[in-house]
């Protein structure tokens, strides 16, 4: 009994160290994305600090997409501004056809009333 005890802790042992070194091979990975993309970005040291590193990149993608969205909101906002704008142009342009209708008018009718 002591025997299949000892039996099993070594198996979940092994399988514990199995998976542990699958971890640091993906961390040896990420490790080596993060610097292939930050390699001049002398604020982060994955090496040195990889929680840190990572977290700083996590806040500068945060960052960056609220940048992005602000920056939407301003294109939207430019582009209702150029839609006000030519509508308004178009409004003037129909009012001087209105009133050049309506001066056009006036002068057929006195015309036609002499």
């Amino acid at each position: 009994m002591h025997d299949m005890t000892t039996l099993e802790l070594e198996k979940k042992f092994q399988k514990y160290a199995r998976y542990c070194q699958r971890l640091e091979e993906e961390k040896t990975i990420i490790k080596k994305v993060i610097k292939k993309y930050t390699s001049d970005r002398a604020y982060l040291d994955v090496d040195e600090d990889y929680t840190g590193s990572v977290e700083n990149l996590l806040e500068k993608l945060v960052s960056m997409e609220e940048e992005c969205n602000e920056l939407s909101s301003a294109d939207n906002l430019a582009t209702a501004i150029d839609q006000i704008s030519n509508f308004t142009k178009t409004r003037n342009e129909l009012n001087k056809i209105v009133k050049k209708f309506s001066g056009e008018k006036k002068s057929i009718c006195s015309q036609i009333n002499k």
